[in-house]
């Protein structure tokens, strides 16, 4: 399909090899010629391309989730009067949080998520496995610390002693 406008190609064209649009889609070479797309807005209500080649996603206010590939793009949540209850938010796997246990991905305008119950939060606060870290920047962790040499807390660590 070609559209053309004054000789210029407006819409949705397809070229050859050559950058000469492909008049017939029967004769359309998917290894060999390209799709184009070219307007001054393309508008879907969920995908948008606009002046300046930006690509938008976007849900609106009591829109539709969107699925990219094994992800979610989550619309935001508002009541009857429009206020918002909860920000957009990726995730794949169902996870709806953060801070949730399943595994997966989540990004949002609170944090980001990866595995299960790993996070960053907006606040600089983390927890990765046994490491938490707070907004205040207290460290703690669960397991072991093996060193064969360093320093802790102005102690210095020896292959077999502190000093």
């Amino acid at each position: 399909m070609a559209v053309t406008n004054g000789g210029a190609n407006k819409g949705i064209y397809y070229v050859d090899k050559n950058g000469d649009p492909v008049a017939n889609l029967e004769n359309f070479d998917p290894a060999n010629d390209e799709l184009h797309i070219n307007a001054s807005m393309i508008n879907t209500g969920v995908f948008k391309v606009a002046d300046g080649d930006n690509i938008v996603f976007s849900a609106a206010v009591g829109g539709t989730d969107v699925t990219i590939g094994d992800f979610v793009v989550h619309a935001k949540e508002t009541n009857e009067v429009g206020e918002e209850l909860k920000a957009g938010y990726i995730a794949s796997n169902g996870k709806d949080g953060y801070n949730s246990t399943e595994s997966g991905v989540y990004l949002g305008t609170d944090g980001i998520g990866v595995g299960k119950g790993n996070y960053i939060k907006a606040d600089g606060s983390a927890k990765l496995g046994g490491f938490t870290l707070d907004e205040e920047g207290e460290a703690s962790f669960e397991g072991t610390i093996t060193a064969e040499k360093g320093y802790i807390g102005g102690w210095e660590i020896y292959n077999d002693e502190t000093g």
